[in-house]
């Protein structure tokens, strides 16, 4: 008689996922000339004039605002790059990283709607945020007046 066994091949199946997304945020201060600003988004993060230009005001009137998404790595160098330049100035020049959120849609990154509530919370209700060695205090009307160093 055949006494031969047979079992069933089980196959695992590794599921990809997509890597999470870190926003680089400028934040504004007053003492950074904004050619200067301009000329390190243009030369980091690969921008145009007009963009780096946009960019730049947007964080000057807002106090805050999204550079760029980038996995973590690439946001957490870049970030650092670009505020190291402007300490090797002498300027206070500071850039974030945060996780970044998925919009409701799931699929899609939805970066503008998702950037204006980050820059608004960045700018509008915090009492005093400390990123790094920089401590960011709001003025009167909710945006970033100062940024002092505190190392």
């Amino acid at each position: 008689m055949n006494d031969t066994v047979t079992k069933p091949k089980t196959r695992t199946k590794t599921k990809v996922e997509r890597p999470k997304l870190h926003k680089v945020i400028l934040i504004n201060d007053d003492f950074t000339p904004r050619e200067f600003v301009t000329m390190i988004l243009k030369a980091e993060f690969r921008m145009t004039e007009d963009q780096a230009y946009k960019v730049m005001i947007t964080a000057h009137k807002l106090g805050a605002c999204v550079v760029a998404v980038f996995t973590r790595d690439v946001a957490e160098t870049k970030a650092t790059r670009a505020t190291d330049a402007g300490r090797a100035k002498g300027y206070p020049l500071l850039f974030s990283k945060r996780r970044s959120r998925p919009t409701r849609k799931g699929l899609a990154w939805g970066l503008q709607s998702v950037d204006q509530r980050v820059c608004k919370s960045l700018a509008g209700g915090m009492e005093a945020a400390t990123t790094e060695n920089y401590e960011v205090r709001p003025n009167d009307q909710g945006r970033s007046s100062s940024i002092r160093d505190c190392g």
